[in-house]
């Protein structure tokens, strides 16, 4: 099953496919919300539906019924491994009795995750502009009644079947400015609350904690939060807290390698060129599996080389990619009707 995924699962679902990255999804769905903030685009939502114990909540039913074409043997097999769990409850440190799970995939098993954007790609079968982040969705489209109509009613049905149901706290409806004049009427239909695009100070929060890593590779990093991590970083090595303090080494002597005197401690500003870079390579090399990239070549691309592409155009995460090209510039060797890539680990920060 986890050399085919590939082949079963659309380009906007990316958790959990091997050879897939969920950073292009990131990508992409900062491009599609690019202009929400502006008074004289055409009304347009989103609808970020945030599904509840998803894992949890699979109805068995509607997995068998999901075959994609798996012979009846392999079928049964599946099922067998995930009908016939038993579980304990343990009192007293010691476990007491076991019974049987009515619904829901066991959470820990290599195999749920690729079960589950299995029951996931039903939901594309709607039909509906969707990306897909394991258990979250974000659906698109135009900001009017009958449009909102559809995804509550698609909404409804994907759940009757599949078991899964939407975190109402968790889930927004999240509406361009020129959608205004709607806003009551289409939070009225979904009974969603209103969403804001978080993404600043969604930044700061998810950089400050170990995850850092994630988000360095899905956005590029403002100078000023680098420095603000940096310097919480240094104080927590000098001080053991993230208080001001004295620091006895200057960062960038930290950052070097062991073998050079430093701590090994991997510098956050290089990191990131380095992982955003990777993605700036798809788009050099024209790598359509991905649909992020598939996306750049058909609006912001066009007749257009990367190379000769304004970076003063489109998102503010698109203009930042695109100035990372001459660090690339170097690593590309040119034939007639070609590009070849050459030297491709030799970029600091990629592996």
């Amino acid at each position: 099953m986890w050399g085919i995924l590939d082949k079963l699962i659309s380009p906007s679902q990316n958790a959990f496919v091997p050879g897939r990255s969920i950073g292009d999804n990131i990508l992409l769905a900062q491009e599609l919300f690019y202009g929400y903030n502006q008074q004289h685009l055409p009304p347009t939502c989103a609808l970020k539906v945030d599904l509840q114990k998803a894992y949890d909540t699979v109805e068995l039913n509607f997995l068998r019924a999901v075959r994609f074409g798996f012979p009846e043997q392999f079928i049964l097999w599946i099922v067998e491994c995930v009908t016939t769990q038993s579980f304990s409850v343990c009192l007293s440190r010691s476990p007491q009795g076991y019974f049987r799970g009515a619904r829901g995939l066991r959470q820990g098993d290599p195999m749920s995750p690729y079960l589950f954007v299995l029951v996931m790609e039903k939901c594309g079968a709607m039909q509906l502009c969707q990306l897909g982040f394991a258990d979250d969705l974000l659906l698109f489209s135009k900001a009017d009644t009958s449009s909102v109509h559809i995804f509550k009613r698609s909404l409804t049905v994907f759940v009757d079947l599949s078991g899964l149901r939407a975190n109402l706290h968790k889930s927004h409806l999240i509406l361009s400015r020129s959608a205004g004049p709607l806003r009551d009427i289409l939070l009225a239909i979904l009974d969603f609350q209103e969403g804001h695009l978080p993404l600043r100070v969604q930044l700061i929060k998810s950089v400050m904690s170990a995850l850092q890593v994630y988000w360095a590779m899905a956005f590029i990093l403002p100078k000023h939060v680098i420095k603000e991590i940096e310097q919480r970083l240094r104080n927590f090595l000098w001080k053991g807290s993230t208080d001001v303090g004295y620091a006895k080494v200057s960062w960038q002597q930290v950052c070097r390698p062991v073998s050079e005197g430093g701590l090994g401690i991997q510098d956050l500003h290089a990191l990131n060129r380095g992982l955003m870079s990777r993605h700036l390579w798809k788009v050099i090399t024209a790598d359509r599996s991905s649909i992020w990239v598939d996306w750049i070549f058909y609006y912001r691309l066009r007749d257009l080389s990367i190379w000769t592409v304004s970076d003063r155009s489109g998102s503010w995460g698109w203009q930042k990619l695109v100035r990372l090209r001459e660090g690339l510039r170097p690593f590309v060797l040119y034939k007639i009707g070609k590009v070849l890539p050459s030297l491709y680990g030799m970029i600091p920060g990629m592996p």
